[in-house]
């Protein structure tokens, strides 16, 4: 219950967000009343509405039991993520079925004229309440991110690494460091083309030319797995430019913070030879 008394702002929202999506598709029915051709049954506006204002304290309840059960309350909103987007989504599964099974069984019951709602009481209904739902629980994330969008800027910033945790990276970078990612570069040919996030990948090999054409002030190494040759190209790309250059402390899948990146110009002897056997040259910086 606790998670109800911190969420009463949302959960005043939800009330007002289940049924105003079921009324909304009755008051759309009406508006296409000419097109009744096309359903099985004739559309009474005023019949209707009488079993939905019936029906609708029960499906309320049964909509906050359910919400409450898939952890839909108590959330930290502006970080409302994957997790809530999929709670949100059985949530709705559910309640839609209560709604179909719970108003077909009332009319029944209650021996109405018709045997059912129409059919754009349902679709249109539950997709409405789909939205509505979903906006109020990621309102706050997309106000906090629009307002990070609009903060100034600290410079254009390229990210090694295409996977998962590239694109980890990516997110910190964007959100956290507040560097505008203009180029995500990768080791793997398969994904040079693609999008990550909306951010176009190059191939390491164009590296230079971004780092030029962009005038990209931070690169971060976010490649877990980048060998010691393509790691010493890359350090050796920023130096040569004085662009500064974070790489990764933390290795671990999944932790992708902001003070895991630390400026870095550091390569072993190893990783010179390397290079040297690779590109025929030393490495200036070492």
């Amino acid at each position: 219950m606790n998670r109800l008394k911190k969420d009463l702002g949302v959960l005043l929202l939800d009330i007002l967000a289940v049924n105003l999506a079921y009324f909304l598709a009755l008051a759309f029915r009406a508006e296409v009343s000419d097109a009744g051709n096309l359903f099985a049954q004739t559309y009474n506006f005023t019949l209707y509405l009488n079993h939905f204002l019936r029906f609708a304290p029960i499906y309320t309840v049964l909509c906050i039991v359910v919400f409450y059960l898939f952890h839909l309350y108590g959330g930290v909103w502006k970080f409302a993520g994957r997790n809530t987007a999929y709670n949100v989504v059985l949530s709705w599964i559910v309640t839609t079925v209560i709604q179909v099974v719970g108003s077909l069984l009332m009319m029944s019951a209650a021996s109405f004229p018709v045997h059912r709602m129409p059919l754009t009481y349902y679709i249109v209904g539950a997709a409405l309440q789909l939205l509505f739902v979903t906006v109020i629980r990621f309102a706050r994330r997309f106000a906090s991110i629009e307002k990070r969008r609009r903060k100034k800027k600290r410079g254009k910033a390229i990210v090694v690494g295409a996977g998962a945790m590239g694109m980890l990276a990516m997110q910190t970078v964007q959100d956290g460091e507040n560097f505008d990612v203009c180029a995500v570069v990768d080791t793997q040919k398969e994904n040079v083309g693609l999008l990550v996030d909306g951010v176009p990948v190059y191939g390491l090999e164009t590296l230079d030319a971004l780092l030029e054409k962009n005038e990209i002030s931070c690169v971060f190494l976010a490649e877990p797995d980048l060998s010691a040759a393509d790691r010493a190209k890359i350090v050796l790309a920023c130096t040569q430019r004085k662009i500064e250059l974070r790489e990764r402390t933390d290795k671990t899948e999944g932790t992708v913070k902001e003070e895991q990146f630390v400026a870095t110009t550091e390569v072993d002897s190893e990783w010179a030879e390397e290079y040297k056997k690779q590109f025929g040259e030393d490495p200036s910086f070492f």
